[in-house]
């Protein structure tokens, strides 16, 4: 019992380190975050600065401002902000998610570390590339929003200003806002295969359930697009859509892949268990 107890307690001295050190690493890395502000405030700024340009170049766009009545030299989104702390905090809150984010391999390593020898080998194998995978679909979700789809959604938000003679001024600090709420949302949304891969492997979900049942499947996700789709445009509703579906087809072939692993590791086992209870000599009697 005293034993017990004393390998309780070396883990909780042992999460206890680990916790720190992670904390120290996220309060370091938002730190950096915000003394270069300027080059996470540009970051921020990349999708407008295209948009403007695109805006400035594009004969049709350019036709289309004109006929408003407005001036298709400048700049066709301006920034503005009338709350004298609000961008201040955005900046801060940005930060310390692009902290979070950085911070994210280093905190899943001291997980990592701290619950693989109480894991089977290829059950921590597993744990393992889960948790690598979950970290780069989300950096892969919030990259394809960044470059991709806020870009697109922007633009139609625009050209919907311009076409109803409407000019188009953002608060800089809603701006930032928006556009790290799609970044988080889509590298959310982007662990549903992740999450199916984990199904999979503990059998509540199978290559039959997930294609015999498509049609409801794909209803629940147009449904889905509407809960977290991150604005309410028809555009944004419609590329969340897409995506779910695309992942939808990925999360197939990775339940198809999981599932089937799940099946030869339980055979493997199951064949071990037979040769402990039947175990054989192997020097044959002469």
């Amino acid at each position: 019992m005293g034993n017990f107890w004393g390998k309780f307690w070396n883990l909780i001295v042992e999460l206890r380190r680990r916790i720190l050190h992670s904390a120290i690493v996220l309060i370091l890395t938002t730190t950096l975050g915000l003394v270069f502000y300027e080059p996470l405030f540009a970051f921020f700024m990349r999708p407008i600065i295209r948009a403007n340009e695109h805006f400035k170049t594009d004969e049709d766009l350019r036709k289309l401002q004109t006929d408003a009545g407005m001036n298709p030299d400048k700049n066709v989104i301006q920034l503005q902000e009338t709350k004298p702390l609000a961008l201040m905090i955005i900046l801060m809150k940005a930060a310390f998610w692009v902290g979070l984010i950085v911070t994210a391999p280093y905190v899943l390593y001291h997980a990592w570390a701290l619950l693989a020898p109480v894991f089977h080998q290829k059950t921590a194998g597993f744990i393992k590339m889960i948790l690598v995978g979950g970290v780069l679909f989300f950096i892969g979700g919030a990259a394809l929003c960044y470059f991709l789809i806020f870009p697109f959604t922007l633009d139609f938000l625009v050209w919907l200003n311009i076409s109803l003679k409407v000019l188009t001024r953002y608060a800089s600090s809603e701006y930032i806002s928006l556009l790290v709420t799609f970044m988080l949302i889509f590298g959310l949304v982007f662990e549903l295969p992740v999450i199916a891969a984990v199904l999979a492997r503990i059998g509540l979900l199978s290559p039959r359930l997930v294609t015999k049942y498509w049609r409801f499947i794909t209803f629940g996700i147009f449904v889905l697009g509407v809960i977290v789709s991150p604005s309410a445009d028809l555009i944004s509703y419609l590329m969340m859509c897409g995506v779910l579906l695309m992942l939808y087809i990925i999360s197939i072939g990775v339940v198809y892949i999981f599932y089937s692993g799940r099946r030869g590791a339980e055979a493997e086992t199951d064949d071990a268990g037979d040769a402990g209870d039947n175990p054989q000599n192997p020097i044959e009697p002469q």
